[in-house]
């Protein structure tokens, strides 16, 4: 990933230079102006929730209206399609453990789905080319259902809520279209009621105060519209449990992924799982593992489940299996060393659980992600922490759900931009 980053700025060097040369000729003039340029320098820069937003979740009909749908479109179309929704969903949906499930009809309907999170890189990992990188837009959708009398458990006093479901939908946009994305997500930072620097990866403050149909929720809806639709879409991955939501409880959830070419969905191997098209994961299968089929990347996660793994962690936390598996989990989490290349879904999605039932920190320092200078990588805590809860970046019955490696991604993000976009 910091190659092919630095490979893409090497594209900005000239205009980047123009603009520091100009700096330099007015900071000589004056000591107030070089008090403006610091000045504007520190406003331009991004922090996490600046590049990663995501939207408070409804907690009625009313709010539900406010978000946005899949069918909301602007000029480059709808943002998924129904037909390519069921697409999506149908390799999902095949598949042991989902078929058949309660839970699965709840979340087949194409209308409940949501958008509840953006995601902005302008030079996210090229999936053919480690040097190269492409321009993306990624939105996270989920099913926001009635709650119905079975549901009301879960879901506190909402009359709505996120089921345990979740499309990742990746928009690439032209190369051409970065300064003009990076310019705009500045503005939202400026137009944001409550400052952004310094604060933890969460439900953006500005809508944490606003809410989904505040001004802010207003213009970040517009800016999705403005950037993605079905001709930029490229990739749609998803995931479901047998359960309508998890409490951190014990279920099994399956993950698919679908490249989009020519307006065509073509379901994809899962990196590290040979020819299958989908993963599961069973977390009450001990007795041989609970991935569903065992990966090959390296640093998959499925040691944490190995019959030798067990047996360490009742007598030596910190022995040396604890130590390898803490190792692979917190190279899952650095974007600098794993991608979407080479992690399968599974262990991506599982990282943040596993968090729980780590070592001391013994042995994984050159492994561990280091914060850009002036990011935020603190977390807050959330269902990951009691139990297996696979939400990245979204909602867990109605509370929000954030993964260190999205923080990372998003660290890495911002100062990207900060150094490459005048």
């Amino acid at each position: 990933m910091i190659t092919h980053r630095l490979s893409a700025m090497l594209l900005l060097i000239s205009v980047a230079a123009t603009a520091c040369s100009a700096d330099a000729e007015r900071n000589a003039e004056t000591t107030s102006a070089n008090s403006n340029v610091s000045a504007r320098d520190q406003a331009n820069k991004l922090d996490v929730n600046d590049v990663a937003l995501l939207f408070p979740i409804a907690w009625n009909a009313s709010e539900r209206a406010q978000m946005l749908s899949l069918s909301d479109q602007g000029p480059h179309g709808a943002l998924l399609t129904k037909v390519m929704f069921e697409g999506a969903f149908a390799t999902l949906a095949s598949q042991r453990p989902l078929a058949n499930t309660a839970a699965l009809e709840l979340a087949k309907p194409y209308e409940p789905w949501r958008v509840v999170a953006v995601r902005f890189d302008p030079c996210a990992a090229h999936t053919n080319n480690a040097n190269a990188c492409t321009v993306q837009l990624r939105l996270v959708v989920q099913p926001v259902v009635d709650v119905t009398s079975d549901l009301a458990r879960y879901f506190d006093k909402a009359s709505v809520g996120a089921l345990d479901y979740a499309m990742h939908l990746v928009f690439e946009l032209p190369a051409s279209e970065a300064v003009q994305a990076v310019a705009e997500l500045r503005a939202l930072k400026s137009s944001s009621s409550v400052a952004t620097a310094g604060r933890v990866l969460h439900v953006h403050p500005a809508m944490a105060k606003e809410g989904i149909g505040g001004e802010f929720a207003l213009r970040l809806k517009k800016f999705v519209l403005t950037f993605a639709g079905e001709k930029r879409l490229s990739k749609v991955t998803v995931f479901g449990g047998d359960e309508p939501t998890s409490r951190g409880e014990g279920t099994r959830w399956a993950f698919s992924e679908n490249v989009v070419a020519g307006g065509k969905l073509t379901p994809s191997a899962v990196p590290g799982c040979g020819t299958e098209k989908v993963q599961v994961f069973d977390s009450g299968n001990f007795e041989t593992n609970a991935f569903q089929p065992i990966p090959t990347t390296t640093n998959a996660l499925d040691l944490y489940f190995s019959p030798e793994f067990r047996g360490e962690f009742f007598t030596n936390k910190n022995g040396p299996l604890h130590i390898k598996a803490e190792r692979a989990r917190v190279s899952v989490e650095n974007p600098t060393s794993q991608t979407i290349a080479n992690t399968d879904c599974v262990s991506c999605h599982l990282a943040q659980s596993q968090g729980k039932s780590r070592p001391v920190g013994v042995g994984i320092a050159d492994v561990q992600f280091k914060a850009p200078p002036g990011k935020t990588l603190a977390r807050s805590e959330y269902l990951a922490d009691k139990g297996y809860v696979f939400r990245m970046f979204g909602h867990v019955q109605t509370q929000a759900g954030v993964a260190q490696r999205v923080i990372n991604e998003s660290a890495l993000v911002a100062d990207y931009i900060d150094r490459t976009f005048p």
